[in-house]
């Protein structure tokens, strides 16, 4: 279903499988064959983005709350049978690392590399397990490493997915959702974005970099691996900040409690050190 919002908070959306074709250019007429059955359903200008999303979605559906167990470990795809499943479960194991689910990549169920098929299902099963990774030791303490922040922002996440499902918001926004007075943030394309409403990522893109500028909005900002604050009161900011692997530039607002929790959850699994 076509969706166009504006950095005017104008949104049009059509409920219709007719062929259609937009033209955006100013000063010229629309009438189109193709939108007359059935008209267009458009809205006017509202204050608030979330509001132009909710009322798409509730026409156009929204994203399924996901099951619980999502949010308990990480999902890694690993192959090559039942004794290779093992030796990389134990190393992970050996790391801390929280697992979610296997996801079998040789998925076919071959009985001469899976043999005793029900009693490594079983063993997973008893440890809550449905996924490993095929990795060099190097790689699987990486992962070990990202899976454990995973775990560290699970309950903001199961909120921000509730939310979706309940209102379409999307987990991952566009920072005007939020900041739709700050002129700066409609330059964003994919450069920075939010997760909810609380912590602001900007992503190192470029190869061979580990560094990066990152735009706050008016307010005071926490960096989140290093607890050290930025910003002012009154304008939005560019800074730079060092991101390297493993390291991505997150900040949340000073006194969040949702950044208090993650920083929290982040010290307990010995993750703070700074960059």
């Amino acid at each position: 279903m076509p969706h166009y919002i504006t950095s005017r908070l104008r949104s049009l959306f059509l409920e219709t499988y007719e062929y259609a074709v937009f033209d955006m250019r100013p000063c010229r007429p629309y009438p189109d064959p193709a939108l007359e059955r059935p008209a267009p359903r458009t809205n006017p200008v509202q204050r608030l983005a979330r509001a132009l999303i909710g009322e798409y979605t509730a026409v156009a559906g929204r994203m399924r709350p996901l099951p619980d167990w999502v949010h308990e470990g990480a999902i890694a795809g690993m192959q090559g049978g039942t004794a290779r499943v093992r030796e990389v479960w134990q190393q992970l194991r050996e790391h801390g690392t929280p697992i979610a689910a296997f996801w079998l990549q040789d998925w076919e169920l071959d009985r001469e590399r899976y043999p005793q098929w029900k009693a490594l299902r079983d063993d997973l099963a008893a440890n809550g397990i449905r996924v490993l990774v095929y990795a060099d030791e190097e790689t699987l303490a990486h992962f070990s490493r990202c899976a454990r922040i995973y775990r560290a922002w699970r309950d903001y996440r199961r909120r921000l997915v509730a939310e979706a499902a309940a209102t379409g918001l999307p987990v991952v926004r566009h920072p005007f959702i939020h900041y739709p007075d700050d002129p700066e943030v409609y330059r964003f394309s994919y450069r920075e974005f939010m997760v909810g409403s609380e912590l602001l990522a900007a992503p190192v893109l470029d190869p061979d970099r580990d560094r990066v500028r990152v735009y706050l909005p008016a307010g005071r900002w926490t960096h989140l691996w290093s607890g050290a604050t930025y910003g002012a009161a009154q304008r939005g900011t560019w800074i730079a900040v060092d991101a390297p692997l493993g390291w991505p530039a997150v900040f949340f607002r000073v006194g969040s409690p949702v950044g208090a929790q993650i920083v929290a959850n982040l010290r307990a699994e010995g993750l703070l050190a700074p960059p």
